[in-house]
């Protein structure tokens, strides 16, 4: 038997559906959130109160931006990690809001694997100065060995 695909035909052009091989965000509860924090991610980045009471600012008026969803592991024995977006979470919860948007992943090796991925993340998004980049780039330099120590140029 083969396989069916569902597809939009418009104008003779036909577009694929999303049939199960993209990876989309999901809508989460911030109380499920909360569950998966691990302090081990958490210390990655320090918390700025002044960025969560501008983002929490932000969902008010526009809610969610829900193309930056945080990020969460889905270990192989279940277990839920917030990897990455602490500082959304946060501002999520002073906004008011209730669910988030969360991007799964399923594909990490291990811990160490998972945090070179989250704060590699948070370096190539904050715009910082060397010498505030500088303890990052060492800490990822620490997890990942020398293959990563060209990011420090």
């Amino acid at each position: 038997m083969g396989h069916n695909k569902l597809n939009l035909n418009m104008g003779g052009t036909a577009f694929n559906l999303n049939n199960g091989t993209a990876s989309l965000a999901i809508m989460m509860s911030l109380t499920e959130l909360d569950g998966a924090k691990d302090p081990d991610f958490q210390s990655l980045m320090p918390l700025s109160a002044s960025a969560v009471e501008r983002m929490a600012a932000d969902m008010i008026k526009d809610g969610f931006d829900k193309s930056h969803p945080v990020h969460l592991w889905i270990r192989a024995d279940g277990t839920k990690i917030l990897i990455d977006g602490y500082t959304r979470l946060a501002a999520a919860k002073k906004a008011g809001l209730y669910e988030i948007a969360v991007y799964e992943h399923k594909d990490f090796a291990d811990k160490r694997a998972a945090m070179i991925y989250a704060l590699s993340q948070q370096i190539r998004r904050r715009n910082l100065s060397a010498s505030e980049l500088y303890p990052y780039v060492n800490r990822l330099n620490e997890l990942s060995g020398d293959e990563l120590l060209a990011m420090a140029d």
